[in-house]
């Protein structure tokens, strides 16, 4: 039998009164070492480029064409990321409505992270499971098929632009989310 308060009602409101509620820390805490973590962020995806050309040199060769792919994909997904924001927001806001921007900044430094085990994921994917077969042999030497060169640099592509996409998003971001102080960008 609960113990009650007079009114009939359980002594568990009175319990859960008196606990004090999580109040999570404010925006403006952050403030001060978010340009420091956005600094971390931008160096870490110069660091992501270097795993990319490396990850992809193993799978095409070092080659120009190898640097190009991850250069060109890598620039490309930082640009169209930027001008994806106004609809990435307004998705972002749909799921999460109570979600300050800065939030949601956290939340896209998570997909950033997550999506780029997908190249983790790539990289031990079989080779000849979606192209069938993989190597073609022509006057004794074994070439990759052109089905398959075709497949590896897609995939190779999507690696790249996924995580490319979601960091190009991250300083629009970050400058809405301070827009009230107009040197906020040149602080970054």
């Amino acid at each position: 039998m609960l113990p009650t308060n007079g009114q009939g009602e359980a002594g568990l409101n009175d319990a859960a009164s008196s606990v004090k509620k999580f109040v999570p820390p404010s925006n403006s805490t952050l403030l001060p070492v978010l340009p420091a973590l956005y600094g971390v962020s931008g160096f870490l995806s110069l660091g992501y480029q270097a795993v990319w050309f490396r990850v992809f040199t193993d799978r095409f060769g070092s080659t120009n064409l190898t640097f190009l792919l991850v250069l060109v994909t890598f620039i490309a997904g930082l640009g169209v990321g930027a001008l994806m924001i106004d609809g990435l927001i307004s998705r972002m806001r749909g799921r999460f409505p109570r979600a300050s921007l800065l939030n949601l900044y956290g939340l896209v430094e998570i997909l950033i992270a997550g999506s780029l085990l997908l190249t983790v994921a790539v990289d031990l994917w079989p080779g000849g499971l979606l192209t069938g077969e993989r190597y073609r042999a022509l006057g004794g030497v074994h070439w990759l098929t052109p089905v398959a060169v075709g497949a590896e640099i897609a995939m190779g592509a999507v690696c790249v632009l996924l995580p490319s996409l979601l960091m190009g998003a991250t300083f629009p971001m970050l400058c809405r989310a301070r827009g009230d102080d107009g040197r906020y960008p040149a602080m970054l």
